[in-house]
């Protein structure tokens, strides 16, 4: 449930790299740290100036890495690519007020994976999803209906472009 509040205030700051240091590999990292904090109290949700705003994170990065590189069963192997992703991403603990009750939901380290082989019409790959098995509530409307990450799992997807 959106709640308004007297005031609020936020800085921080935001960065993104990217390097492709050799053909077909792209590296990138990027973060977020802030303050988002309330500049006026608001009594009937027990908010006192300088509270962190609901729902906000103190800090939040990732990485990425893909390789992208040629892929050909001998000389009629056609025009194919393997590529592999992995990504990773972190996010801090937050302060969830619903009526006054304060909740947390959890710091977050997710973890995914793909590798497969593809054309300009078809892919197929293999994933892996929540990886690091992380199980902590990953967001919610209030302290009381966190939603929690799926559980780890690894599977096949397709492809195909008509």
């Amino acid at each position: 449930m959106p709640q308004n509040a007297a005031g609020a205030d936020a800085v921080g700051i935001d960065f993104a790299f990217v390097s492709r240091p050799i053909e077909g590999l792209s590296l990138s990292i990027n973060g977020n740290f802030n303050n988002a904090q309330f500049t006026a109290p608001l009594a009937a949700l027990n908010i006192e100036k300088g509270d962190r705003l609901d729902n906000s994170v103190r800090e939040s990065y990732g990485a990425d890495i893909t390789y992208r590189a040629p892929f050909s069963f001998g000389e009629s192997g056609g025009n194919l690519e393997w590529m592999f992703n992995t990504n990773y991403q972190h996010s801090s603990a937050r302060e969830i007020r619903s009526f006054g009750t304060l909740g947390f939901a959890d710091s977050l380290d997710i973890m995914t994976a793909r590798v497969g082989i593809e054309s300009e019409k078809w892919g197929i790959y293999l994933f892996g999803n929540n990886i690091l098995d992380e199980k902590g509530a990953a967001g919610g409307t209030s302290a009381e209906a966190l939603i929690r990450l799926a559980p780890p799992s690894i599977g096949v997807n397709g492809r195909i472009t008509f």
